[in-house]
């Protein structure tokens, strides 16, 4: 897996940060890549900051700032790697300084142990990540802190659906087959393809009484075919990204489901124990600011699994330096 030259690894405030560390490191000696290790402290409220006499409030900012240079130089002590490892805090919303940072700095890799958010349901991820997952420009790679490597199982999510712009669907269908099988030869682990179909308008064909159920299959069968057809055709080019020896040793299990992709991949993930999930998360749409659809983040928060995230080439993110 050699395509990342320079990582962004970014601190959990809440999480333990060294199973995601390690493979960070591990990864930028691989790929003979810069290693940027950073922390984002939030800033004291300005309602705090009001009520202290003094020099209180920057003397709170200084104590808070060396803690977490404290906490970075321990973490990267940790490395098993030889590598050189440039140490970086920065105060203030931590989205916002980790998008500017990538921006500023040119990451191509943001990898973080994912920050759990707690409520009526226990969610993997935090608004921290969340904002990530929709905003960052470069791939997002979440690491569970209870992580066990390497991957044995890693699902690749692919969307064959027609769309309205399908050759940005398609740039961001074969980055995630790159990406997959390249970790699936790397780590190694088996890879399985996914792709949730439906018929386009399955529900008004249905509630038709004059189609008998005859009729019905044979008119799902044909949507199905279409799918396998594509679906067919797309794995052609996985010789072509990783080489034939390579696609024949790791022989990918092909998932082709009827039903919603917030239902499905969630569900296959769950029996099939997937280690990593790697997906894109962009909805359909060149909107600025419309970044993540409602089906990914649906899939994202019923996960249980470690998370690589990627956005079609030409992503624009709203944040600016």
């Amino acid at each position: 897996m050699k395509r990342f030259k320079n990582i962004l690894f970014v601190t959990s405030p809440t999480g333990d940060n060294k199973v995601s560390f390690q493979r960070a490191a591990n990864l930028a000696a691989h790929n003979q890549a810069k290693l940027t290790v950073m922390a984002v402290p939030e800033d004291l409220p300005v309602q705090a900051r009001f009520h202290m006499a003094g020099d209180a409030s920057a003397r709170i900012t200084k104590g808070v700032l060396n803690h977490y240079r404290n906490q970075l130089v321990e973490l990267s002590a940790t490395s098993q790697q030889k590598i050189e490892i440039l140490n970086k805090v920065i105060p203030g919303t931590p989205f916002l300084e980790i998008i500017r940072t990538v921006l500023h700095d040119g990451h191509d890799l943001v990898i973080k142990t994912p920050q759990p958010q707690h409520g009526l349901k226990e969610l993997l991820f935090g608004s921290t990540d969340m904002h990530l997952l929709r905003k960052c420009p470069c791939p997002v790679w979440m690491i569970k802190s209870d992580e066990i490597p390497p991957y044995r199982r890693i699902l690749a999510a692919i969307d064959l659906e027609s769309s309205d712009d399908d050759a940005r669907r398609d740039d961001l269908n074969l980055q995630i087959l790159e990406m997959a099988s390249s970790l699936a030869l790397s780590e190694p682990g088996k890879l399985h393809i996914v792709n949730a179909w439906q018929a386009v308008g399955e529900s008004l064909v249905t509630m038709n009484l004059d189609l008998n159920k005859k009729e019905l299959n044979a008119w799902l069968d044909d949507h199905k075919k279409a799918f396998e057809s594509e679906l067919d055709t797309f794995m052609t080019t996985l010789p072509k990204i990783i080489g034939q020896e390579g696609a024949e040793y790791i022989a990918p299990q092909i998932h082709l489901i009827r039903g919603s992709a917030e239902k499905v991949i969630p569900q296959l993930a769950e029996e099939e124990q997937m280690d990593l999930l790697v997906m894109g998360t962009v909805a359909r749409t060149g909107l600025a600011g419309f970044f993540m659809g409602n089906i990914a983040e649906s899939i994202l928060n019923q996960i249980n699994c470690s998370v690589l995230a990627l956005k079609p080439s030409g992503f624009c993110t709203p944040v600016t330096i």
